[in-house]
């Protein structure tokens, strides 16, 4: 999915907040670096790291932006000393990692151990354009988020800060976002993206800094995917993004007019068909520990013998992909998701596809056997469940505790969709249930308690709004643009299985990051955006 969604906003601060901020004179700590006046809350120690990153930072400002006259006043870092801290300040954005508030001229945000170095970074960037390059508030929201998402992707090595590093934590994050959207073809094609104007941005913001980031590494790092020698990459459309910076900076020429004179090699306009082709493939082809963030393990498979009727394939996390290879218990015990037959006459099996990919994301999944999906399922997917958690409480140390009990998930597709909602009624057994283009009418059980998905196709966006109206809350409805109750085509399928995986993660992994994509934002905007015909979620 996309960014597995942060944002980094640049947002307009309440007034009381920037009165807050601005008349506290009772900050626990407060000194001054070589760039910045520093006001904390924190430990010493926390501020002072910070600090001297963001004067490293700083003196990459300058460079990349060839900045001729540094300001002569420092700017100023708030930082809290934790979330909640920050939150309750009365001008921050909500939910925001950091922020610049353009009003006072302050950076601000709290400690935390992973992203802080790198978010304050990004927004920094938009401080340092505010405070010494006015013009570059002209600049379109593509450079203007996508070089601050390069900034912020950047690692110190030896007192050196090195921009666009492949293993960056942003780039962990955008990496596989983007890759997914230019499988899905979900992606704005380029020439559309270096035109987009700050409302169109807007509206989908939450999945463009992904792309914006893509299209930044790209021109300044092109054929390479980073640069260990060179603070800033040196790539084959370094010149043609370095002229764009200094005509913006210079403020002589329109965004139009800096694009026109800067977007050419050897004298010639770039041809964005060629541009587009070397982007997706230079994209599609870069790996790093992101492209694994979630995706963490290889996938063992083996079988169970539940009856002399009855089999279920199962796959789980290991550390090798092959058939009875060892459980990779670093993670455990995992999510259990069990998945009724596919159903009959499927153009592609949709569970098979699905029991295969869950697994490298910490799940383990069953899949019953058979090729027609029936009200039969539902008992056979209660007989797969406790033959599972027998062996997880039996004495083999290959599967001890390897599952979550409190933690299994039935999913259904088809006529399968009931077979699942029957045999999810006890909620004693099941936690949740996930209906994939559910038939109507389909009887809820009484006494259902669990948690409901429901995905759909364009093709049944009635029939599951109606069934989802009927469920208790917690549930969760999507309905995907071009999609059909087969789950074709594959690229839109691929946006199904997204949301699935961010829903398990949400509500079974503890992934709060995926709750903009499922209850939150994010997927508000890919409604806005016809990416879905139907989206609504009640917890």
């Amino acid at each position: 999915m996309a960014r597995l969604f942060i944002l980094l906003l640049l947002l307009a601060p309440t007034a009381a907040g920037q009165d807050a901020l601005e008349k506290r004179r009772n900050w626990p700590v407060s000194f001054s670096s070589a760039r910045y006046e520093i006001r904390a809350t924190c430990a010493p120690e926390h501020a002072r790291k910070l600090a001297d990153h963001m004067d490293l930072v700083f003196d990459t400002y300058v460079k990349l932006f060839a900045l001729r006259q540094v300001p002569s006043k420092k700017a100023v870092l708030v930082l809290f000393k934790n979330v909640d801290e920050y939150k309750e300040n009365p001008g921050t954005p909500e939910g925001s990692g950091a922020y610049y508030d353009p009003n006072i001229k302050y950076l601000v945000g709290f400690v935390e151990e992973k992203r802080m170095f790198n978010v304050f970074a990004h927004e920094g960037t938009h401080q340092f354009t505010d405070l010494a390059l006015k013009n570059m508030d002209k600049a379109p929201p593509w450079f203007v988020e996508g070089i601050a998402e390069c900034i912020g992707n950047s690692v110190v090595q030896k007192g050196r800060l090195f921009m666009c590093a492949k293993n960056g934590v942003i780039a962990q994050e955008n990496l596989p976002a983007i890759q997914q959207m230019i499988r899905d073809r979900s992606h704005v094609p380029l020439k559309d993206l270096v035109q987009m104007n700050q409302a169109t941005w807007d509206k989908r913001s939450g999945e463009m800094y992904a792309q914006a980031w893509s299209f930044c590494t790209f021109l300044l790092a092109y054929p390479k995917y980073e640069e260990t020698k060179s603070q800033i990459p040196n790539g084959k459309y370094w010149s043609v993004l370095s002229n764009y910076i200094r005509l913006m900076a210079d403020g002589k020429a329109s965004a139009g007019a800096a694009w026109d004179a800067s977007f050419q090699l050897n004298g010639k306009p770039l041809d964005f068909t060629v541009i587009e082709k070397e982007w997706a493939e230079y994209i599609l082809k870069m790996e790093n520990s992101g492209t694994l963030a979630d995706k963490e393990f290889s996938i063992g498979k083996g079988s169970l013998a539940v009856s002399p009727q009855l089999s279920v394939a199962v796959a789980y996390p290991s550390k090798e992909n092959g058939e009875s290879v060892a459980l990779d218990r670093t993670k455990g015990p995992y999510p259990l998701v069990l998945f009724a037959a596919d159903a009959k006459d499927a153009s592609y099996k949709v569970f098979e596809w699905l029991a295969q990919e869950l697994p490298t994301y910490g799940f383990v999944t069953a899949r019953l056997s058979g090729d027609a999906a029936g009200p039969e399922d539902a008992p056979r997917l209660l007989a797969a469940r406790d033959a599972l958690l027998k062996r997880n409480a039996a004495a083999d140390p290959a599967w001890k505790g390897a599952l979550n009990p409190a933690q299994v998930i039935l999913v259904g597709h088809g006529p399968g969709a009931a077979s699942a909602l029957a045999a999810g009624a006890d909620a004693t057994k099941v936690s949740g249930v996930v209906l994939l283009a559910p038939p109507s009418p389909l009887k809820i059980p009484s006494g259902y308690k669990g948690a409901t998905l429901i995905v759909s196709g364009a093709d049944g966006v009635e029939v599951a709004s109606k069934i989802y109206a009927d469920f208790k809350k917690p549930k969760y409805l999507f309905s995907v643009a071009g999609l059909d109750k087969d789950f074709l085509p594959p690229e839109k399928a691929g946006e199904a299985f997204v949301i699935l995986f961010g829903w398990l993660s949400y509500r079974y992994a503890g992934r709060d990051d995926w709750k903009g994509g499922i209850a939150g934002p994010e997927a508000q905007q890919k409604l806005q955006a016809g990416k879905y015909k139907a989206w609504k979620a009640e917890e």
